[in-house]
């Protein structure tokens, strides 16, 4: 089965009592079970360098915060869905290592869910579902709000209209937002919180670029401050960071062997980066430093570093797992239990309004690849003979001719 690329295994989450190969449960893992079978992409085809694009800046969020306060509305930032971003760590660094070397490490579990992936560390079995993404984040969970799929109109009286009348959709990007709430003087007292919290969803928690447009429906939902802080936000964004996981991850380059492997992931990624820090207790040891316990879990670590061996601290770290820990699952404290984020968490999200791809996000991660110069190179294909097209930082150009079964492509310098 080893070398079955299709195996499976049964979780136990299932029949609390099974065994695989005769194994007996220890401490949430199957004992004499080794999860490295089941890895869905098998380590011979792995590439452990990647550069993962992620828009998300959370030093901005201090920034927002800072304005908010200023402007006599930090009583109500305290009061928001958003208030566990105050007090954030805002100079944890988001470790690509980290985060792709978990999405390596992928295994094929036949009863899994499409709201939960396994990894196996170690040969130990670790989960990531709706309940770790909640501990993590303290976003909550609970039926989503028809307004995410509801074709956009900006509101007559509203904040898009009041500073961006006539900008709608490619027009308006998410900088702009950002240096009009920098610059303060707002029209109305409660726009200054209005555009900050529609700043962190974009931003943060969709990890939209600066220079990307903009998520229109946030507009509309933001100027009803109380649907805006009651919607199920953990539900969203899990369900965009997942996606993502499964269709942003590349396992290797489509020109083997060549370069890191370079794609991009929406939602909040950096979620997965403290789960795996809680999951498997020693990686902290190599990447980054435990903080006072505070709740969320996010705010409990810091990814202080990025060591350059950071590939081998990874490989060392679970050959001497065993002397270390794996989670399978992440365990609600009772101080998390009676924590307000809490209370929908096993919510049936296939109930209700369903998460759906927003436009802007709908690219595709094979365009992203690594040239020579280190940036990035968008590359198409069109049914044409003859075509030319300019780098996007207009660096150098390519002459493409085609004929049948054969394209020859030729790099010309500036």
């Amino acid at each position: 089965m080893a070398e079955n690329e299709q195996a499976t295994a049964t979780t136990e989450r299932e029949r609390p009592t099974a065994s695989l190969s005769g194994g007996e449960e220890v401490a949430g893992q199957m004992e004499n079970i080794d999860y490295e079978q089941f890895l869905k992409v098998k380590r011979n085809k792995w590439n452990e360098e990647a550069i993962i694009n992620v828009g998300c800046r959370l030093k901005n969020i201090a920034t927002i915060e800072n304005i908010i306060r200023k402007e006599g509305k930090h009583k109500e930032f305290m009061s928001s869905c958003f208030k566990q971003f105050t007090n954030f760590p805002q100079n944890s660094l988001f470790s690509a290592t980290v985060v792709h070397g978990v999405l390596l490490r992928e295994i094929r579990i036949e009863s899994a869910t499409e709201n939960e992936f396994f990894i196996s560390f170690g040969g130990k079995k670790a989960r990531f579902g709706c309940r770790e993404f909640c501990l993590v984040t303290g976003l909550r969970f609970s039926e989503l709000s028809e307004i995410i799929n509801t074709p956009y109109v900006a509101n007559a009286d509203g904040i898009h209209k009041r500073y961006w009348l006539g900008q709608e959709g490619e027009d308006l990007k998410l900088s702009t937002v950002y240096e009009r709430f920098l610059k303060r003087k707002f029209k109305h007292p409660d726009d200054s919180l209005k555009m900050g919290l529609f700043l962190i969803a974009n931003n943060v928690l969709f990890d939209q670029p600066l220079d990307k447009k903009v998520t229109n429906w946030l507009f509309n939902f933001v100027d009803d401050l109380d649907a805006f802080n009651s919607f199920a936000w953990g539900h969203y964004v899990f369900k965009m960071t997942i996606h993502y996981l499964r269709h942003g991850f590349r396992s290797r380059n489509s020109n083997k062997g060549h370069g890191k492997v370079r794609y991009r992931l929406y939602g909040f990624p950096w979620a997965v980066e403290v789960w795996a820090m809680e999951a498997v207790g020693t990686l902290i040891n190599g990447f980054g430093i435990r903080l006072q316990h505070t709740l969320p879990r996010m705010r409990c670590w810091t990814m202080n570093r990025r060591p350059r061996n950071g590939v081998q601290i990874i490989s060392d770290i679970e050959a001497n797992i065993r002397a270390g820990k794996v989670l399978e699952e992440l365990k609600a404290t009772d101080d998390e239990v009676g924590a307000d984020y809490w209370v929908g968490v096993d919510f049936d999200m296939s109930m209700g309004p369903q998460f759906t791809l927003l436009v802007e996000m709908k690219e595709k991660n094979e365009l992203l690849d690594t040239g020579d110069d280190g940036s990035t190179i968008n590359c198409f294909f069109l049914p044409i003979t003859n075509l030319t097209c300019f780098h996007h930082n207009d660096s150098f150009k390519r002459n493409i001719k085609s004929s049948k079964m054969k394209i020859n492509i030729q790099y010309t310098q500036y």
